[in-house]
């Protein structure tokens, strides 16, 4: 029978100016091992999954989705950006593609760019509320250096939104 685990909100690790998707201990037994082996810690892919889902979780108290504001919004999109940006290096060293050294640096460029208005807020809150909103984020900086090449963030965030009207 699984166990169920009580979530610590990730509202919480917000307010100290970033949320870190992979700190440790952002729910209830993400440092625990996992797997066959009792000594094996989690992998650090396996450990992003399960935080990435525990941010996407009902809290506790029923407040609803991590992206309830503008300030967790933008600092879970920083963490994806940082994400993504170590992925797109990985896919450099394993193909050998220059395309994703230049997406991983265009990727680091877009973080350092993060701005939302208010107005923009406004459009995107419903369109971000729906737990799928993660997987676009994650589709969106995929396309970064080859189907698409944002001159900036604001250029970023109209591709997520027509990604997020798509969808």
């Amino acid at each position: 029978m699984a166990q169920k685990r009580e979530l610590i909100p990730l509202a919480n690790y917000a307010s100290r100016g970033k949320l870190n998707l992979c700190e440790p201990l952002a729910f209830a037994g993400a440092d625990k091992p996992r797997g066959n082996s009792s000594t094996r810690p989690a992998t650090p892919r396996q450990f992003i999954r399960r935080c990435i889902t525990a941010a996407f979780s009902r809290l506790n108290n029923n407040e609803g989705l991590m992206f309830h504001n503008k300030s967790n919004f933008a600092a879970a999109l920083s963490g994806q950006f940082l994400t993504s940006a170590n992925w797109r290096k990985g896919q450099a060293k394993r193909f050998k593609d220059s395309r994703n050294d230049q997406a991983a640096q265009r990727l680091l460029e877009l973080e350092s760019q993060i701005l939302i208005t208010d107005a923009v807020w406004q459009a995107l809150a419903p369109l971000v509320s729906n737990p799928a909103c993660l997987g676009v984020i994650s589709q969106t900086n995929r396309d970064v250096g080859f189907r698409t090449k944002p001159s900036g963030f604001s250029a970023w965030l109209e591709n997520l939104h027509a990604n997020l009207t798509h969808h």
